[in-house]
């Protein structure tokens, strides 16, 4: 369930104070309960049908109030080889790393993990982790270098599954999110892999000859938004639902250098659209979707420094090219679709 909320009755509160102040000793000493239940079930089942026992962990989300594990009176749960718990710190700062100890919000994240698997003891630890601002899907959000960190960190405390929530309900997501999920996948396999030959690899592979500007269109935008995290407090905790539409953020000349790298790109795959039609397609469609993010910010920034046939032109352009490259919702909401951006637009 989605909610923060726990029960208040005196039981309960007895209970959170004798795990150590943990609403989640409790939470986890029923799913202790419900898996002897049902670790039993199957064995009686696999005794009857003379089959092996299935394997089956019973999981529920460390998440919110239950993000804190029980650090007294353990012994008190009744923890078993198949049960499981799936850490989801939602509040982390996922744009720095879980070993930077300067960041409250990555070490509260990291405390937590540690001792769920170092104080709890559990054998079987889920990840559930975070990579998108979701109340601005069309905006960067800095995890890329910290993705193969935060992995590496879950790998050392117990990680059986490690996992990446991203735009659930997005077609095609912009600002280099192709390469954020091949980073998930990538790392996810092997958490020591090195990241910069992933990067270039992935870089020369999906860009091709273009690849040179779309890399330092990537690498700019990194560099900016560690800038932007460092320089204004409010984006300091790196929350994934942070304010990050201002338009003190997004200059107009940095963006214009941006789509500059987009004409560049598209210039470099131009033989593409003689000798092989199909790959020339496949490479346009891969630099315009990271021409959207820029585009996205000029009109909603400074719209006002066009004439107004232009801004109509830019702003009809921009939703055909989100239909064309199922770019859908421009935040985690079901009415922010791009296409009710028409009826706001008045176009």
């Amino acid at each position: 369930m989605d909610g923060n909320s726990v029960c208040g009755c005196p039981a309960c509160k007895e209970a959170k104070a004798h795990y150590g102040d943990a609403d989640s000793g409790a939470f986890l000493k029923f799913i202790c309960d419900v898996d002897r239940i049902v670790q039993k079930y199957l064995q009686d089942q696999a005794d009857l049908e003379g089959k092996p026992k299935r394997k089956v962990h019973i999981c529920c989300n460390a998440y919110y109030k239950m993000e804190k594990p029980p650090t007294k009176h353990i012994e008190d749960i009744g923890i078993t080889d198949t049960t499981a718990i799936d850490i989801a710190p939602i509040t982390a700062n996922y744009q720095t790393s879980f070993y930077d100890q300067t960041c409250p919000e990555s070490k509260s994240a990291a405390d937590n993990i540690v001792k769920w698997y170092k104080t709890v003891g559990l054998k079987n630890i889920y990840y559930w982790l975070y990579d998108t601002n979701f109340a601005y899907y069309l905006y960067p959000y800095n995890t890329f270098a910290y993705t193969p960190e935060n992995l590496r960190f879950t790998a050392e405390n117990g990680a059986l599954y490690m996992f990446y929530e991203g735009q659930h309900q997005q077609g095609a997501a912009t600002v280099f999110s192709r390469f954020k999920e091949y980073l998930e996948y990538i790392f996810e396999v092997n958490v020591n892999e090195d990241y910069n030959t992933v990067k270039n690899h992935f870089f020369e592979s999906y860009f091709r000859e273009a690849s040179e500007p779309m890399l330092k269109m990537f690498d700019e935008l990194q560099s900016h938004m560690e800038y932007l995290c460092h320089t204004y407090s409010s984006l300091s905790s790196g929350n994934i639902y942070s304010e990050i539409a201002k338009t003190e953020y997004w200059p107009k000349g940095l963006l214009d250098r941006w789509l500059g790298y987009i004409d560049d790109a598209y210039a470099k795959i131009d033989d593409y659209k003689y000798s092989d039609a199909t790959l020339f397609k496949v490479l346009t469609n891969n630099i315009k979707l990271e021409s959207i993010f820029p585009r996205y910010a000029e009109i909603v920034h400074h719209g006002g420094k066009f004439a107004d046939a232009e801004l109509i032109e830019m702003k009809t352009s921009f939703i055909n090219d989100c239909a064309a490259l199922n770019v859908t919702h421009y935040a985690d909401k079901n009415l922010a679709q791009i296409t009710n951006l028409k009826q706001d637009w008045g176009v």
